[in-house]
Parts: C-alpha cells; sequence; structure tokens
C-alpha cells in the first residue's frame, strides 16, 4: 500500500494507492511533522521518502 500527501494550491489531498481518502483545504506556507501510528495493530514502514521544498525541523522521538 502507498501512501500520498499531495497539495495543489489551496487543497490537501491523502491518497492511499493512489486513491483519495481524505482531502481538506490547506490555506498554510508550511506543512510540518507528520507522523504514524498503528493504534492497536501492528504496522512496518518499508520505504518512507518525502520530495518537494523540504526544510529541516527541530525533531524528538515522542
Amino acid at each position: 500500500m502507498t501512501f500520498e500527501v499531495v497539495q495543489i494550491g489551496n487543497c490537501l489531498r491523502f491518497l492511499l494507492d493512489g486513491k483519495v481518502a481524505y482531502e481538506t483545504t490547506f490555506d498554510q506556507k508550511i506543512f510540518g511533522k507528520v507522523g504514524f501510528t498503528a493504534g492497536q495493530g501492528v504496522m512496518r514502514l518499508r520505504n518512507f521518502e518525502a520530495q518537494g521544498n523540504t526544510y529541516n525541523l527541530d525533531w524528538q522521538r515522542s
């Protein structure tokens, strides 16, 4: 399964396997930290990649 977050103008889309799972208006210039949680299940991230105009964040594991 693939997970993507795509911003086009002020529209932010969350896609699962290329299909829109959630869409919202996003008027901010900066998209902050991204996190994943499995809840009570198990999740394995086999590959994680970020593309676009990225910037450094102060990062601490929570």
